[in-house]
């Protein structure tokens, strides 16, 4: 019986299975990878998955790209074999100092004789950690720069003030300049007043964004404040203003009257060590201030005074601040800030930008979170800008997604979600470490 049932099993009808597979159309595939621009881990893996993916794959990769003294000549002979490659590359990141060793080398010098060639595409370059000379490659030949649009240095060397602003002139149609954390090994001290900025010509920059560090504040201001020179900013960030600001106040002068929006650091009141203070009357046509970089010392006498300079109150739309957390932002004189702000016929919004731990319980109300117990204490104390309905809060989180998380590249969603804001920085600041970003080779 065992058998006969075997062979009934054996001979039994199957029915019919359908077999297909869809193929989508190669345009719709390579929209898919698309959104993975940024993930470098993920277009790695799919880069293995075929060589249609892989040719795609690989040209956003290639968008931005992270050079050091370690891997810059392969990037180079890379350029030499797959041209296609350089074409695709719109970011290039440079960072490494000089080594003392090798007097000769430096990273920029290579880059900068093959970028015009190479990398037609390029329009933003960021510079860290570089050491440049009278005498480089980078300096003496400017002609390949001509195309940058966007150009930030930070952290960097120059060894005179004439080759800073000899090396910055090379760019002729920037749109976008920062220049934070800079260091001038000789000093000119012995120079003539405003004969260094005769010798070097300030192009006709309109840039949309200009921001300044804490140095180098007087020879590079200076340098662009000049009056034969035309510039016209539309945002300016500084990033520290220091006890005289007249280098500052001169540049205001300059380019007040097309500014739209300023963004300042702390301001500590008049009278306070301050030989000289910032004034921002010259700016005519303000529209949006922002008061960035607050600390447990300002208790807002600098944003009052800013306030009150403002030329043209009547124009002014949005006031924005930024907020630590963890900072003494309760002992601000809000409600003497309101009284002033009040007053702008014209204000369409008071922003907030809050940041440190706002997931983490209040030390004052234990069934409230930081960032919730900040909103309840500014609504409060800001009566009438609240019931206008002015005011608005952004909080400043982790990104959380992999498109948005191009400092993050590497931690899982599932970690991202179980850590603290903290946590998640310095664990994304670690593996940046680690895994510097946007390096590509």
């Amino acid at each position: 019986m065992s058998i006969l049932f075997r062979s009934l099993r054996r001979n039994q009808r199957k029915p019919h299975q359908l077999s297909f597979s869809v193929c989508l159309p190669t345009e719709i595939q390579f929209s898919i990878i698309d959104h993975f621009e940024g993930d470098i881990l993920r277009l790695r893996r799919l880069c293995l998955i075929c060589r249609a993916w892989a040719s795609h794959a690989q040209l956003l990769l290639f968008r931005a790209v992270s050079l050091r003294h370690d891997n810059y000549e392969r990037f180079l002979a890379l350029l030499s074999t797959r041209d296609h490659l350089g074409r695709s590359v719109l970011c290039l990141h440079v960072s490494g100092w000089r080594l003392w060793n090798e007097p000769k080398l430096c990273i920029l010098d290579s880059i900068s004789l093959a970028t015009s060639t190479s990398l037609p595409s390029l329009h933003a370059l960021d510079l860290s950690h570089v050491n440049l000379a009278p005498g480089d490659v980078a300096i003496e030949s400017g002609i390949q720069w001509s195309f940058i649009s966007k150009l930030q240095i930070r952290f960097s060397k120059f060894t005179t003030n004439e080759t800073m602003l000899t090396f910055i002139a090379l760019f002729p149609r920037l749109e976008n300049l920062e220049v934070t954390q800079c260091r001038i090994e000789v000093l000119a001290s012995n120079a003539r007043p405003g004969a260094l900025q005769q010798r070097i010509v300030l192009p006709d920059w309109h840039l949309k964004h200009l921001a300044l560090g804490e140095f180098p504040h007087t020879p590079l201001v200076d340098w662009m404040s000049q009056e034969p020179a035309e510039l016209r900013v539309d945002r300016l960030r500084i990033l520290s203003v220091g006890t005289d600001a007249s280098a500052l106040n001169a540049l205001l002068r300059k380019i007040g009257g097309q500014l739209k929006h300023l963004e300042l650091p702390e301001l500590t009141s008049r009278g306070r060590g301050q030989q000289v203070a910032l004034s921002i009357k010259p700016c005519v046509v303000l529209s949006t201030l922002t008061f960035s970089e607050r600390s447990s010392y300002d208790r807002g006498h600098g944003i009052i005074h800013t306030l009150l300079d403002i030329a043209s109150p009547s124009l002014l739309r949005t006031v924005s601040f930024d907020i630590h957390l963890d900072a003494g932002y309760r002992d601000t004189l809000w409600e003497a800030i309101e009284n002033v702000v009040i007053a702008f016929s014209a204000l369409k919004a008071v922003e907030f930008l809050m940041s440190g731990i706002a997931d983490g319980r209040s030390s004052f109300n234990k069934l409230l979170t930081a960032g919730e117990h900040a909103v309840f204490l500014m609504k409060e104390r800001l009566p009438i800008l609240e019931a206008r309905g002015l005011l608005r809060f952004h909080f400043e989180s982790a990104p959380t997604n992999a498109e948005e998380r191009n400092d993050g590249r590497g931690i899982s969603d599932d970690t991202q979600r179980s850590l603290t804001w903290p946590r998640r920085f310095w664990s994304r600041m670690l593996w940046k470490k680690e895994h510097p970003p946007f390096s590509t080779l």
